[in-house]
C-alpha cells in the first residue's frame, strides 16, 4: 500500500506540472497528456510518439490504430482516444509490481494492441475476487498457447482462458463469431476448465442478428466441444448527450455464456463474477489517481 500511495504521489505532481505547462488548457487535454507520461514510463518515448500521439509526426506503430492515434478529430473517435489512454495507462501503474509485468509491456509492445489491452483488462477484471492470476508466455503449442492461468486451487487446479478480439470496423457474421471461437478453443488445453474471454465490436453488439442469434451461436458451440466451459462476451456502450454533444459517457457490457457441461465449480465462480460486475460501482476496484 505504501509503494502505491507514493506511485500516487509522483502522478500528483506530473499532474500539477502539466497544469502549469498548458495554462488555460482544457482538462480533457491536460488528462491526456498525463496518461501518455504515465504510459511513456513504462512502454517509453517513441512508442507513444508512434502509437499514442494524436497525428504524431512519426511512422504509425502496431497500436496507432486501436488508439485513434490518426482518427478524425470528432467526438466519439476523441472518447475512444480519451478512453483508451487511460485504461492502457491505468493497467500498466495497476500491474507494475506484479510479476507478470514484463511480459505485460512485452505484450503491449510487439502485439496487437486491441488484443494485448484487452488481455490486461480481463486480468483487471478477475481480480474482482482475490485470485492468483498469471499472464502466460506464448508457447505456439496447440492446447498450450492461451492468455492466463488461475489457480482455483494449488497446486494443480487451474482456470485456462484464452482472450479473443475482433477489429473495430469487422462487421457481424456468423461465421465470423463461429471461427473466432473455435480457433480460441484451439489454444486451450483438451482437459480442464477451459474459458474464452471475447471482446466483440461496438458494431457486433449493436447490430440486431447478432443480437438475436449470438446465444443459439454459442450453444450449438458448445455442443461440439469439451474443453471450453463458458464463453465470457464482453463489449463497449457509449452513450452521448443529444443535448450536449461534448458530453459522452462509457461503460462495459459483459454477457457470461455456460456450457450445459460447466464445472460446478467454475459455474459457482463465474457466478460471484456476474454479481459483482451486474453492481453500479465496482466497490473492489482500484482507486486509481487519474
Amino acid at each position: 500500500m505504501q509503494r502505491w500511495n507514493e506511485r500516487c504521489l509522483v502522478v500528483d505532481r506530473l499532474r500539477r506540472d502539466i497544469a502549469e505547462a498548458l495554462p488555460g488548457t482544457s482538462q480533457f487535454t491536460q488528462d491526456i497528456h498525463l496518461f501518455m507520461l504515465v504510459i511513456e514510463e513504462h512502454l517509453g518515448e517513441t512508442w507513444v510518439g508512434a502509437n499514442a500521439e494524436f497525428h504524431a509526426e512519426e511512422k504509425p506503430g502496431m497500436g496507432a490504430e486501436y488508439l485513434r492515434r490518426d482518427s478524425d478529430p470528432e467526438i466519439p473517435t476523441l472518447a475512444q482516444h480519451y478512453l483508451r489512454l487511460r485504461e492502457l495507462a491505468r493497467r500498466l501503474f495497476a500491474f507494475a509490481d506484479e510479476e507478470f509485468y514484463d511480459r505485460l509491456c512485452a505484450n503491449l509492445s510487439r502485439r496487437d494492441l486491441e488484443g494485448a489491452a484487452f488481455e490486461a483488462d480481463v486480468v483487471q477484471l478477475l481480480l474482482a475476487l482475490p485470485m492468483l492470476i498469471d499472464l502466460r508466455q506464448e508457447r505456439n503449442v496447440k492446447g498450450d498457447d492461451y492468455d492466463i492461468d488461475v489457480w482455483l486451487r494449488l497446486p494443480n487446479v487451474k482456470w485456462s482462458i484464452e482472450v479473443k478480439t475482433k477489429h473495430d470496423d469487422g462487421p457481424y457474421s456468423k461465421n465470423g463469431l463461429l471461427n473466432t471461437i473455435r480457433h480460441a478453443r484451439k489454444q486451450l488445453p483438451a482437459s480442464g476448465l477451459g474459458s474464452i474471454f471475447f471482446k466483440v465490436p461496438q458494431t457486433w453488439a449493436n447490430d440486431p442478428t447478432y443480437q438475436a442469434e449470438a446465444a443459439e451461436v454459442f450453444e450449438s458451440f458448445f455442443r461440439n466441444t469439451s474443453r471450453v466451459h463458458a464463453v465470457v462476451v464482453v463489449w463497449d456502450v457509449y452513450t452521448h448527450d443529444h443535448d450536449n454533444e461534448k458530453s459522452w459517457n462509457w461503460k462495459s457490457g459483459r454477457a457470461v455464456y455456460r456450457s450445459p457441461k460447466i464445472d460446478r465449480l467454475l459455474d459457482e465462480l463465474l457466478g460471484h463474477y456476474e454479481k459483482l460486475w451486474s453492481q453500479p460501482y465496482d466497490f473492489v476496484d482500484l482507486i486509481f489517481p487519474f
